[in-house]
């Protein structure tokens, strides 16, 4: 038993070494991995067993969030995990959170809920997890009437980013952001000078909707970016599918490029994201796809194929938030009118 615990801790050591090659230092010296592994859409009773697939794989950056109902499993298998294997640490796991819309209102206590049920003393990120807020009595998490929600501005937004720099300052969190912003937003949130700036900004991002304009507006703000749908979202539900998506796996530019490096589809999307210095996530509950999306990381891909995928013209929102509109309000009003390149 004790020479089958060496040979795995030796593994892990290995795996976490290559993981440590690649990470964005934040504005604030926090470093962040390039590739992360998502929590959103996994199956109770099996998240906790894909978290900790991950992390023995070598993942160290586990996206959550209070709104997918599965932080106290997640929390479970993180204890289980550091209590097992010594070469995992809580400090050198990046835990990330959000705050659901319709916590705008009790920040502090939101985010001290997911440090119990994540079963840590801090998260090294917490993002806002939309800019429309719900209202306290709405039922329901996405709301069906317009009514129910409370819609983004900046002035009255001002003051939930205040009560985010106070978990900052407290040491709760080690960094914050938002995430499903656009430029625009992103811009007008900066506008009003916060003492403490967003250190990140997640969003959707892969070759059908490369976000060029916000990853660069971050970039010369000093702000980090985080794509989630990095693979497509194949397994999003069937209302949030229409007729037109686009299949991000099945590009052909992209297989042909994975078919000339030997490696999958899923590779290819995953080494793309990153050599842009965007800290990319996945998420599967198969150790095989687990594992694949991982070897990513050794995954260097030639400027020729960065300009293909670049090229690609076909352009997809696999998550395109309809429940954020108000009475008579469009998408393309939703998401500002910014186009999808």
């Amino acid at each position: 038993m004790q020479n089958h615990f060496a040979k795995e801790n030796e593994y892990i050591d290995c795996r976490e070494k290559m993981a440590s090659k690649k990470v964005i230092k934040l504005i604030n010296g926090v470093e962040i991995p390039k590739l992360g592994f998502g929590t959103w859409l996994a199956e109770p009773s099996v998240t906790g067993e894909g978290v900790k697939t991950a992390l023995r794989l070598g993942y160290r950056h586990i996206d959550c969030a209070s709104r997918y109902l599965n932080e106290p499993e997640i929390g479970e298998a993180l204890t289980k995990t550091f209590n097992r294997n010594q070469d995992i640490k809580r400090s050198s796991v990046f835990l990330t959170g959000k705050l659901w819309s319709q916590d705008f209102h009790r920040v502090r206590e939101a985010c001290e809920q997911s440090l119990k049920d994540l079963q840590v003393d801090y998260l090294d990120q917490y993002l806002v997890h939309h800019p429309v807020g719900i209202k306290p009595d709405c039922s329901t998490f996405f709301p069906e009437k317009g009514e129910d929600l409370i819609p983004w501005e900046a002035n009255k937004f001002q003051e939930t980013w205040h009560e985010m720099e106070k978990l900052y300052k407290k040491g709760l969190v080690r960094s914050i952001g938002v995430c499903n912003f656009t430029k625009h937003k992103v811009s007008k949130l900066l506008e009003r000078l916060p003492e403490v700036r967003p250190h990140t900004v997640q969003n959707e991002i892969h070759p059908h909707l490369p976000q060029r304009n916000l990853i660069d507006y971050c970039r010369a703000e000093g702000i980090s970016c985080t794509g989630f749908a990095s693979l497509g979202n194949r397994e999003r539900p069937p209302q949030m599918i229409d007729a037109g998506d686009t299949v991000l796996l099945e590009d052909p530019t992209v297989g042909a490029i994975a078919q000339k490096n030997k490696v999958s589809n899923a590779q290819v999307l995953l080494a793309w994201g990153m050599q842009r210095d965007v800290s990319v996530l996945t998420r599967s509950v198969h150790e095989r796809e687990i594992q694949d999306s991982f070897n990513a990381m050794e995954l260097e891909l030639d400027s020729e194929d960065v300009e293909q995928i670049n090229g690609i013209k076909a352009r997809c929102r696999y998550l395109k938030a309809k429940w954020y509109c108000l009475d008579g309000q469009s998408l393309d009003q939703v998401w500002d009118d910014e186009v999808l390149g």
